[in-house]
């Protein structure tokens, strides 16, 4: 299947594999790829992006058919008519065949062109929002795959200091049951690297699928492109960000375009008792006020859409930004955690090594401790990689600017 769009930014032309009815789908080669690549081959040819295209060719083609009707035509029902009653038929005919002579066919293209501009809007939403989707999976993938490392590291170290225990022990330098404390932290480590390898799969499953691959395992290996630097984070300015996000929206702009649409069908309403095809409930008469009124209704309902949208817009914003500052705080403790239980684990070893430990437990505990500030330190770091993303798509910078 290949389709071309047409906007007021460019075209785009695709070619995309339809499965045949019973025929089994293609399924993609697997390969390795960067969140960077991911990200735009989902703006490019993820699901959402290839329906939404069809919403746009479809606004597309209402526009062209509006603009169309305006040139006379002719159906069945009017040549039937025309050869039945003569003249009385080509007075009920007229619609068809002097179109442009009614206001409402013409109020009728300019809506449809201010509808399209909406759903040129909606498009680029779909592109950006399945972009940023497709950031924050690799970035929870990311992630977890840099979190089995680091824990295979901890469970190194675990090992060597249960050889050491194990040695003593034999040895007569340490009481029996021992091994047995470090044993136990290393078994909760055990089962969280276990708890990972099954969690992995799934998370690159749900990533391969953002983007629009069928087979569910075609992401080889993920490599995480560095958004920024987590020791050196930009400060961040409420008030401005605010302000650029409102002026970048593309969801402001799209529901600006739908009041633009909804006021030309207000309009229209005025005119239907002129057409021969038009609503018979904007016949002129007592009842037509109320008619205009309607349009006027769902004129309100989208200016209190507008107001919600501006609260969304800056209600993200505060979250984004408070993720931002909550991780920066959150590494930079699990950083000073990390330092403090590697002294204990050190002291502690040296103990051993001179038969002078008073207290295993407190090995284990500083093991453990050790494990969980590692965690934390990279549960920060893509927590706050995740906040930028966040951002550049709600300011549409970065990777989202061409959008």
């Amino acid at each position: 299947m290949q389709f071309e769009i047409r906007s007021t930014e460019g075209s785009i032309s695709l070619t995309l594999h339809n499965s045949e009815p019973g025929e089994f789908p293609y399924l993609e080669t697997p390969g390795d790829y960067t969140t960077s690549e991911l990200r735009d081959r989902a703006a490019h040819f993820g699901f959402d992006f290839r329906l939404s295209s069809e919403e746009l060719i479809r606004a597309q083609l209402n526009l062209r058919l509006a603009r169309f009707n305006l040139v006379p035509h002719i159906s069945a029902g009017s040549v039937l008519s025309i050869g039945a009653y003569g003249t009385q038929g080509v007075i009920t005919s007229v619609g068809e065949l002097v179109p442009f002579l009614f206001p409402t066919h013409w109020i009728r293209v300019t809506e449809n062109a201010q509808l399209l501009n909406a759903q040129e809007y909606a498009f680029a939403l779909v592109k950006l929002n399945s972009m940023q989707v497709t950031e924050s999976l690799g970035m929870a993938l990311g992630r977890d795959q840099h979190l089995w490392t680091q824990l295979k590291e901890d469970r190194a170290l675990h090992f060597e200091i249960e050889n050491e225990i194990q040695l003593l022990e034999q040895l007569g330098k340490l009481q029996p049951g021992s091994l047995l404390a470090i044993q136990s932290a290393a078994n909760n480590l055990d089962q969280a690297i276990a708890n990972l390898e099954s969690i992995i799969p799934l998370e690159s499953t749900a990533l391969s699928t953002s983007v629009g691959f069928i087979n569910p395992n075609a992401i080889t290996t993920l490599t995480v492109d560095i958004l920024g630097d987590i020791e050196a984070p930009p400060e961040l300015n409420i008030t401005d960000l605010e302000l650029r996000a409102v002026r970048a929206s593309p969801e402001i702009r799209q529901i600006e375009a739908l009041i633009a649409a909804s006021k030309t069908a207000k309009r229209s309403r005025a005119f239907q008792w002129t057409s021969p095809q038009g609503d018979p409930s904007g016949a002129l008469g007592i009842g037509l006020s109320t008619y205009i009124d309607i349009g006027s209704s769902h004129l309100r309902d989208l200016y209190t859409a507008k107001d919600r949208i501006h609260a969304l817009l800056l209600h993200k914003i505060l979250d984004a930004i408070h993720d931002y500052r909550k991780s920066l705080d959150s590494h930079q403790f699990a950083l000073k955690g990390v330092a403090i239980q590697t002294r204990r684990i050190q002291e502690a070893r040296n103990s051993l090594q001179n038969h002078s430990i008073n207290d295993i437990h407190d090995l284990r505990d500083a093991l453990q401790l050790l494990v969980v500030n590692h965690a934390n330190v990279l549960i920060a770091q893509y927590a706050w990689y995740n906040s930028l993303s966040k951002l550049n798509r709600l300011l549409r910078e970065g990777p989202y600017s061409d959008i």
